[in-house]
């Protein structure tokens, strides 16, 4: 597997994740919904978001689940 269809499949899996909660989402045929998920998100973002529980965690928690670094945040270069 390359790098793209692992960045595939971390947005397949984000998908399905935001599909499992009580609004839905909507998947299509030609997976638009995905493009626009990798507009939105980056890969890491994407892996953290898609991981994510109902129960209150830390971010140390959620970053040794996934297996990121517990000091990095991948949402901190955007502000």
């Amino acid at each position: 597997m390359n790098a793209a269809e692992a960045h595939d499949d971390v947005y397949e899996q984000l998908a399905d994740a935001m599909d499992a909660q009580p609004a839905g989402f909507t998947r299509t045929p030609n997976k638009l919904e995905i493009k626009l998920l990798r507009l939105v998100f980056t890969p890491e973002e994407a892996l953290v978001a898609s991981t994510m529980s109902r129960k209150l965690e830390t971010a140390a928690e959620i970053a040794e689940r996934v297996g990121l670094p517990r000091r990095r945040s991948p949402c901190s270069s955007r502000a």
